[in-house]
This record gives structure tokens, C-alpha cells and sequence, in this order.
């Protein structure tokens, strides 16, 4: 009897030193995946950090008045007094047909 109560509390002890082996390396993993979250949480809060700032760059640059490009002032052609040089044939046209009509002038009659 002796011997089976020697076996078992022997036998129990190996578990128990197996316990404290596997909660040790709990543990370890616990602390492992902690140090990887914390990293996480600093990555997603400097994502969030950039963008408020671009927001807020964004919001700024919206409140502004916005300036456009300097453009080129168009001014009329002043009309000069004397008299209007127009060619007497400007207005003439060869063949039969309408301006734009067909291909080509229309030689034919």
C-alpha cells in the first residue's frame, strides 16, 4: 500500500511540476502578445494622429479664400478712324453652289 501511495504522490508531483512549467510558458506568451499589441495600438494611433492632421490642414486650406492664377486682361481692339479697306472681291464666290456645300469649288456651271 505504501508503494501506491508513493506511486500517486510521485505521479503528482510530476503533474504539478508540468503545471508550473506550462503556466510559465503562458506566461511568457502573454507577455509576447502584450508587447505586440501594445506596438499595434502606437502604429494605429499615429495613423490617426496623421490623419487629424491632414484633416485639419484640409479644413484650413478650405477656410481660406482661395486665390486664383492672375490672368490676362482682355481689352476691345479700338476701332481707328479712317476709312475701311475691304477687298471689292471678299464677297464674291466661283460656281453655282452655296458656301460649305460639296468638296472642293464648284468650277462647273
Amino acid at each position: 500500500m505504501q508503494a501506491v501511495v508513493a506511486s500517486q504522490q510521485a505521479e503528482m508531483q510530476r503533474l504539478q511540476a508540468e503545471q508550473v512549467k506550462a503556466y510559465g510558458n503562458q506566461q511568457q506568451q502573454v507577455a509576447v502578445l502584450q508587447g505586440q499589441e501594445q506596438q499595434q495600438l502606437a502604429t494605429i494611433q499615429q495613423m490617426r494622429d496623421a490623419t487629424s492632421t491632414v484633416g485639419t490642414s484640409l479644413r484650413i486650406l478650405a477656410s481660406q479664400p482661395q486665390n486664383q492664377a492672375p490672368t490676362a486682361q482682355q481689352t476691345r481692339s479700338q476701332s481707328t478712324a479712317g476709312a475701311r479697306t475691304t477687298s471689292p472681291t471678299a464677297s464674291l464666290r466661283i460656281g453655282s453652289s452655296g458656301r460649305g456645300t460639296g468638296v472642293g469649288m464648284n468650277l462647273g456651271g
